[in-house]
C-alpha cells in the first residue's frame, strides 16, 4: 500500500511540474517568471504546511485521506487546462499539494510504526525509490505522448493513468480500514487446582458449606452431635 500510495502522489507532482509552465505561458499567456515560479513552489509550500500541520494524524488516516485529496485535485487540474481557468488550477493545486503532504508523511509514520528496525532502512529506501520514479514518469511520458498528440491530451492520459494508480492504493486503505480481526474460539477459564489437605484437615470451603464432608476423624477419637446441632469432644 505505501509504495503504490506514494508513487501516486509523486506522479501528480510530476505531472503537475511538467504542465504549469506550458500551461501559463501557452494557455493564460503569463510570461512573468515570477509568476509562474510562484506557481509551481504554490504546490511544494502547500505540500510543506500540510506534513507540518498534520504530523499527529494516524498514518492510515493521512495516507487515505490524502489519496481523496489526489483524486479530487487531479481533478480540478485537468478541468483548469481544459476550461482555461486559473482560480481552478490554483484550487487544484494547493488539493493536489495537501495529497502529496498527506500522503507522504502518512506513509513515513506507517513504516516506522509496522516496520522492525533491522528493516527500517531498506524500507524506507524502497519508499524514497517509489517517490522519484512517480515523479520522473510522468515527465518522460508525457514527453514521449506529445510528439503525437496535444500537451492537455497527453496529460489527460497521463492523469488518468495516476487516477488509476491512486484509486488502486485508496482501495487498499479502504480494505485494511475495514478489516477486522476474527475472534477465535474463547480458551477455556483455568480451573485453580487445590493440594488435597493433610489427614484430618478440613478445606475453608469445606468448613463454610455443610454439604461437603468433612476430613476423616482421626483414629481413635469420637464426636457426638448436641441437640442444637454443634459437636463436642467427649
Amino acid at each position: 500500500m505505501r509504495p503504490l500510495a506514494v508513487f501516486a502522489a509523486f506522479s501528480l507532482l510530476g505531472l503537475f511540474s511538467s504542465l504549469v509552465p506550458s500551461f501559463l505561458r501557452g494557455t493564460l499567456g503569463i510570461h512573468n517568471l515570477a509568476v509562474i515560479g510562484a506557481v509551481s513552489f504554490l504546490i511544494l509550500a502547500t505540500g510543506a504546511t500540510s506534513e507540518a500541520a498534520f504530523s499527529r494524524l494516524a498514518g492510515r488516516v493521512s495516507v487515505g485521506s490524502g489519496l481523496v485529496l489526489l483524486l479530487v485535485g487531479l481533478a480540478g487540474l485537468e478541468l483548469a487546462l481544459f476550461t482555461e481557468v486559473l482560480w481552478l488550477f490554483l484550487v487544484g493545486t494547493v488539493l493536489s499539494g495537501a495529497a502529496v503532504g498527506l500522503v507522504f508523511t502518512g506513509g513515513l509514520g506507517e513504516i516506522n510504526r509496522v516496520v522492525a528496525p533491522a528493516r527500517l532502512a531498506s524500507v524506507i529506501s524502497m519508499f524514497f525509490v517509489a517517490a522519484y520514479l512517480g515523479m520522473a514518469a510522468p515527465v518522460v511520458l508525457i514527453g514521449l505522448l506529445s510528439q503525437t498528440m496535444e500537451l492537455v491530451v497527453a496529460g489527460a492520459f497521463i492523469a488518468g493513468v495516476v487516477a488509476l494508480i491512486g484509486l488502486a492504493a485508496l482501495a487498499v486503505v479502504l480494505r485494511t480500514f475495514g478489516a477486522s480481526a476474527t475472534p477465535g474460539p474463547t480458551a477455556p477459564a483455568p480451573v485453580a487446582v487445590r493440594p488435597a489437605p493433610a489427614d484430618g484437615a478440613v478445606h475453608a470451603d469445606a468448613r463454610r458449606d455443610p454439604r461437603v464432608p468433612a476430613g476423616p476423624e482421626r483414629e481413635g477419637e469420637r464426636r457426638e452431635v448436641t441437640a442444637d446441632g454443634a459437636t463436642r469432644r467427649p
